[in-house]
């Protein structure tokens, strides 16, 4: 069964929120595909992910980048990632067409934003009802961590 997370960023922004997020699957041996709303949305967070720490970056890919198919990490706004991975992190809108291609989905979503919250708090509705799926909600606490919530 896909398990899927809703993370409900309060504090922090997508950009800010998303390399924790990755390093922690980068840990627990997934691959992933960062999925973004545009090209542009791509290429910012591509860019942010080689600077985002003075001392560190993600190792990842996106466009054409060689050895497209070993990247841990692939960045795109399409669903067909040459990485194979078995975790997305949806940063759009959920296509629930794509999520049993994953182990783990982790749908970030930021408070202020209210059209990608109300498609959360419908794409939850949606997935609770079909019972097909292993749903939790996470919410930002005030030091930037996560906070699981019943």
């Amino acid at each position: 069964m896909t398990e899927i997370r809703f993370y409900h960023l309060q504090k922090q922004n997508v950009q800010q929120a998303l390399p924790g997020l990755l390093k922690k699957a980068l840990d627990g041996d997934f691959k992933i595909l960062v999925h973004t709303h545009s090209k542009e949305h791509t290429n910012t967070l591509d860019k942010h992910l080689w600077v985002y720490h003075p001392d560190s970056f993600l190792p990842h890919g996106c466009g054409n980048d060689e050895h497209a198919d070993q990247q841990p990490i692939w960045i795109d706004a399409a669903y067909d990632p040459p990485n194979n991975p078995n975790l997305m992190v949806e940063l759009d809108t959920l296509d629930q067409e794509h999520l049993k291609n994953y182990k783990l989905v982790c749908l970030m979503f930021e408070d202020w934003d209210e059209q990608r919250k109300a498609n959360a708090r419908s794409t939850w509705k949606s997935l609770k009802d079909s019972g097909e799926y292993d749903l939790s909600y996470w919410q930002q606490t005030e030091n930037g961590g996560w906070e699981k919530k019943q």
